[in-house]
C-alpha cells in the first residue's frame, strides 16, 4: 500500500502491548468533502426529535488543522432506538468509498453514514452504512469508512453522519468529534471531482 496510489486498507499496528486498527482511502482520485474549518452547512438532528443533539464546530479536538465537528448526544430518557444526526445532503459525485476520521468517546455506539443515490433517476436509493461496528474507542482519532455496492447509483448525496443506539441497555450520553470525511473516486470516472473545500 504505497502513498498516493489510488486504494483502500486496514492498517494495523501493535506496539508495548497496545493494538490499533483504521481504515484508510488514498490516491490522486480521494478528495476531502468537508474539513469543519469554517462555517459549512451540517446542522444537528435527533431521533426521537425531542432528545438533546448537538452539532457545531470545535476547537477542544481536531485531527487535521484547527477545528472538528463535535456531535454531542443524549440517549438517557429514550426508551426505544435513539439517534444523533449531523445532517448535510450535498452532492458529491459518485464515489466508490468514504471516509472520515472520528475521536471516540468508548459510548459502544453505531456510527453510521446515510446516502441518497440516483439523484434524478427516478426513487432514489436511500442506505445507511456502517463506518465502524461499534463507537468503542476512546480518547483518540481513528480513520473509519466503508465501500459502496458496485450497483449503488450515482450521483450521491452524503446525506447525514450519525451515532445510533437500539439496544435500551445502552442508554448514554457522550460526544464525539468528525474531521476530514472524504471519499474515493474510480480513475475512470466520466464525472468531474467534487472540489476541494475552502
Amino acid at each position: 500500500f504505497v502513498a498516493g496510489a489510488e486504494g483502500e486498507a486496514t492498517v494495523k499496528a501493535e506496539a508495548q502491548g497496545k493494538k490499533a486498527e483504521g481504515w484508510a482511502i488514498t490516491g490522486p482520485r480521494v478528495r476531502t468533502l468537508e474539513d469543519f474549518e469554517g462555517p459549512g452547512t451540517w446542522r444537528a438532528a435527533a431521533y426521537p426529535n425531542w432528545i438533546p443533539a448537538y452539532l457545531r464546530l470545535s476547537s477542544q479536538q481536531s485531527r487535521h488543522g484547527l477545528r472538528a465537528g463535535e456531535l454531542r448526544y443524549d440517549f438517557c430518557a429514550a426508551t426505544g432506538t435513539a439517534a444523533a444526526y449531523g445532517l448535510w445532503g450535498e452532492e458529491i459525485g459518485s464515489p466508490v468509498a468514504i471516509g472520515a476520521w472520528v475521536y471516540g468517546d468508548g459510548g459502544g455506539h453505531l456510527l453510521r453514514c446515510r446516502l441518497r443515490g440516483g439523484q434524478g433517476q427516478g426513487a432514489p436509493a436511500d442506505m445507511a452504512f456502517d463506518m465502524s461496528p461499534r463507537l468503542d474507542w476512546e480518547g483518540e482519532w481513528r480513520c473509519v469508512g466503508f465501500r459502496l455496492p458496485a450497483d449503488f447509483p450515482g450521483p450521491v448525496k452524503l446525506m447525514s453522519i450519525y451515532v445510533a443506539e437500539t439496544d435500551p441497555q445502552k442508554r448514554t450520553q457522550g460526544v464525539i468529534y468528525i474531521d476530514d470525511v472524504r471519499a474515493a473516486y474510480p480513475a475512470s470516472a466520466a464525472t468531474p471531482l467534487p472540489a476541494r473545500p475552502r
